[in-house]
């Protein structure tokens, strides 16, 4: 089951800090938060400055998400 990330608008948090912590909370039962944020930080590292516009940290949320099947 694919996972969708949604940042509110009424939330005064980053947009991004909001993602993160939605990421997190999906990690958690299973305790893989260390493992998603470490597939994430190196999906960016690597392809961010390719193309900041589409390699931006959704992105690399959403495949810390899919590459631990939550």
């Amino acid at each position: 089951m694919k996972q969708k990330l949604k940042a509110k608008n009424n939330n005064p948090r980053p947009n991004e800090c909001q993602l993160i912590e939605e990421t997190l909370k999906l990690a958690r039962p299973w305790g893989l938060e260390a493992e998603v944020m470490w597939t994430a930080m190196q999906n960016y590292q690597k392809f961010h400055d390719s193309a900041p516009e589409t390699y931006n940290i959704e992105w690399a949320l959403k495949c810390g998400i899919d590459e631990w099947d939550l």
